[in-house]
């Protein structure tokens, strides 16, 4: 399942890019491990979509992982 509002986000690395540009601007950002910790848990999420889009609240787990203050909307670990 992909979202059907944004077909031209489904190439990874253009994800990847919006995503580092987002991160410029925040300064509250999580540790390398704590960052993977998360991306294990999402990677094992049913509501994972594509790989990087979170079905319950939409946002694109790299990004929202990388925050230091974001936690998941299920409350699965972090």
């Amino acid at each position: 399942m992909s979202c059907k509002k944004c077909p031209e986000l489904r190439n990874k690395r253009v994800v990847k890019e919006i995503i580092q540009e987002q991160l410029v601007l925040e300064s509250d950002l999580a540790s390398d491990t704590v960052f993977a910790s998360r991306l294990a848990i999402c990677a094992s999420c049913e509501h994972l979509i594509d790989r990087h889009t979170c079905a319950i609240c939409g946002c694109y787990v790299e990004f929202r992982a990388r925050l230091a203050y974001k936690r998941c909307p299920l409350k699965k670990g972090w």
